[in-house]
C-alpha cells in the first residue's frame, strides 16, 4: 500500500540552504592569515549550525575548495585597477545585473558570480576591514555582491567589519545602499559602528568584535601546539609586524624593530618569535615577512614557517605578551588573555586597533608606530610586562561575556540566512577600563596627534627625514610649554611636499 498523501514517506527530503560567502580568500600560493581567519570562522560557525551548503568566492577557487572544503568560484574580481577603474568595472556589473547583456564580454567572471547569487538562498558578506575607498577593489566586490542579492531578493547578512575611515563622497553612498540592503550588518569597533549608524540610519547595525575571536585550533589545544613549534607556553613573546611603515620610511622601520626587539628581549628575558602573517606556505617562496625575520634573526628572534591561521592563533594565544603592528595578532592574543601592545602604522590601522583595544578596556595600550623611534613604544611595552598579571586577568574575566555575544551573533546570522527572524544581539559587552598609569597615555595620545597630522600633510617621510622627524617629537615631549596647535603645524611643515606618489600619502595595506 502506498504511503498516505503528506506523511513523511511521502514528502520530499529538505533541501539544504545554499549560502554564498564573501571572503578575501584564496591566495592560492600566499597566504594572509587575518583574512583567511575571518573566512574561517564563518564557514566553522555556519556549519556548527547546520549549514554546511556553502559555496564561497575566492581568487583562486581549487585553493579554496582544498582549504575549507567547500564548493568556490572566481570572485567577480577588481584586483589590479586604480579607483576610477574600480568603479567604472563596478558600473558595468551594475548595467549587466539590470539586463544589459553587452556591459561585460561573456566569458567574464561577473556573469557566474550574478548567476550563482540568484540561485543562492542568501548571501554572507564575511568580516573585514576592507570596506574603505582605500581598498576600492575590495568595496566593489562587495557592493556588487550585495546589489546582486538585493536584486534576487534573498537574504544578506555582513560580518564584522571596519568601515572607513575615509569614504570618497560616491563611495560612502555605495556603502550606504549595501548597508541598507542588509538584514543585519556587524561593526567590529566603536568608530565603525558609529560610522554604520552615519551612513545607513534605521539598518540593522550591531556593535560585535572581530568574527575570528572564536577561531579555535584544528586537532589539539594551545598549549600542545606551541610545544609541536619548540616553545614553553606563557615562555615567549609573540611577535607580528606589518611592513607598512606609516610616516617612516621602510629601512628606518627595519632598524627601529631590531632596536624594539632587542629591549623586549632585554625586559622579558623571554624568548621573542615572530608570527608570519602574510607570506607563502612553502618558505621557498615566502616574502612578504621576510626581510622583517631577517632584519631580527641577528637578536635571536625565532621566525616559523608561514603557518595557517588556526594554528598562528594558536601560537599568539600561548604567549606571555604580545607586540604587533597587526591587527590580527591583537585579536588572537586578546582572545587568549594575552597582554598586547599594538603599534598602528597610519590611520586606518588607527582605527582598527584602538576600536579593538576599547573593546577590551585597554584604550591606551595602543601608540603610533612611529613611537618606537622616541621611545614611547619600549615605555608602554615595560609598563605592559610590568602589569601583566593585572592585565591578563583583567582580560581573562572579560573573555566569557565577549565570547557569549559573539555566539549569539552567529545565531542571529544563522537566522537571517535561513529566512527567520533573528534575535538582535545587545549592546557589546566592554568591560571596564585599565588605564596606563602616569604620563605616558598623555605623551602617546600628543604622539599619536602627530603622527596623524605627518600622514596628512606628507603621508611618508624618507629614511634621513624620519629621524629628524623623530628628533622632533622628542623635543616636543620633554617641552614644558607644549602647546599642541604649534607642533602640529611645526611637523606637517616639515613634511609638505615629500608625498609618494606611488602610495598617495597611505601606508601599504594587509595590517588587518
Amino acid at each position: 500500500m502506498s504511503p498516505a498523501r503528506g506523511t513523511m514517506e511521502s514528502m520530499p527530503s529538505p533541501r539544504r540552504p545554499r549560502i554564498v560567502v564573501v571572503g578575501d580568500v584564496g591566495g592560492g600560493s600566499t597566504l594572509h592569515v587575518g583574512d583567511e581567519a575571518m573566512t574561517e570562522t564563518a564557514v566553522a560557525e555556519l556549519r556548527r549550525r547546520g549549514l554546511d551548503g556553502l559555496l564561497l568566492l575566492s581568487r583562486n577557487p581549487a585553493d579554496t575548495r582544498a582549504r575549507y572544503g567547500v564548493a568556490s568560484i572566481q570572485r567577480i574580481g577588481f584586483a589590479g585597477l586604480d579607483h576610477d577603474a574600480v568603479m567604472a568595472r563596478y558600473d558595468r556589473v551594475l548595467r549587466l545585473l539590470e539586463g544589459d547583456g553587452d556591459a561585460l564580454p561573456p566569458g567574464d567572471p561577473a556573469h557566474t558570480v550574478i548567476r550563482t547569487v540568484r540561485d543562492a538562498d542568501a548571501v554572507l558578506i564575511a568580516g573585514g576591514g576592507n570596506i574603505t575607498t582605500l581598498y576600492a577593489e575590495h568595496l566593489a566586490e562587495r557592493a556588487a555582491v550585495g546589489a546582486i542579492a538585493a536584486r534576487a531578493g534573498i537574504p544578506l547578512a555582513i560580518g564584522g567589519q571596519s568601515l572607513g575611515p575615509d569614504f570618497s563622497a560616491e563611495d560612502s553612498l555605495r556603502v550606504a545602499a549595501l548597508l541598507r540592503s542588509s538584514h543585519l550588518t556587524a561593526a567590529r569597533e566603536p568608530g565603525s559602528f558609529a560610522l554604520g549608524r552615519a551612513l545607513a540610519p534605521g539598518t540593522r547595525l550591531v556593535e560585535t568584535g572581530d568574527d575570528a575571536v572564536l577561531l579555535g585550533p584544528a586537532d589539539a589545544s594551545d598549549e600542545e601546539i606551541a610545544r609541536r613549534h619548540g616553545l614553553v607556553p606563557g615562555g615567549f613573546v609573540a611577535l607580528s609586524f606589518s611592513p607598512a611603515s606609516g610616516v617612516m620610511g621602510y629601512a628606518t622601520l627595519l632598524d627601529d624593530l631590531r632596536h624594539l626587539a632587542g629591549s623586549i628581549a632585554a625586559h622579558t628575558s623571554l624568548p621573542l618569535v615572530l608570527v608570519r602573517h602574510e607570506g607563502a606556505m612553502d618558505p621557498a617562496d615566502s616574502l612578504a615577512d621576510d626581510a622583517i625575520a631577517v632584519a631580527l634573526a641577528p637578536l635571536g628572534v625565532a621566525s616559523p614557517r608561514m603557518l595557517d591561521a588556526r594554528t598562528s592563533a594558536a601560537l599568539t594565544r600561548s604567549a606571555a605578551l604580545c607586540v604587533t603592528s597587526r591587527y590580527h595578532g591583537a585579536v588572537f592574543a586578546l582572545a587568549g588573555a594575552v597582554p598586547t601592545v599594538a603599534l598602528w602604522p597610519e590611520r586606518y590601522s588607527l582605527q582598527k586597533m584602538q576600536g579593538l583595544l576599547a573593546h577590551h578596556g585597554l584604550d591606551d595600550w595602543c601608540a603610533p608606530l612611529s613611537a618606537i623611534g622616541t621611545g614611547h613604544a619600549e615605555r608602554l611595552i615595560s609598563a605592559a610586562w610590568e602589569h601583566r598579571g593585572a592585565i591578563a586577568e583583567h582580560l581573562a574575566s572579560a573573555r566569557p561575556a565577549a565570547r557569549a555575544h559573539a555566539e549569539q551573533w552567529w545565531d542571529a546570522v544563522a537566522a537571517v540566512l535561513t529566512g527567520r527572524e533573528p534575535s538582535i544581539p545587545g549592546p557589546y559587552p566592554t568591560p571596564p577600563r585599565l588605564d596606563l598609569e602616569g604620563s605616558l597615555a598623555a605623551e602617546l595620545r600628543r604622539m599619536a596627534a602627530l603622527t596623524l597630522a605627518a600622514e596628512g600633510a606628507g603621508g611618508h617621510a624618507g629614511d634621513d627625514e624620519a629621524a629628524r622627524w623623530q628628533a622632533r617629537v622628542r623635543e616636543l615631549e620633554t617641552s614644558s610649554s607644549w602647546r599642541m596647535t604649534a607642533p602640529l603645524r611645526a611637523v606637517s611643515g616639515f613634511l609638505r611636499g615629500h608625498r609618494d606618489p606611488a602610495r598617495g600619502g597611505r601606508g601599504p595595506g594587509g595590517v588587518g
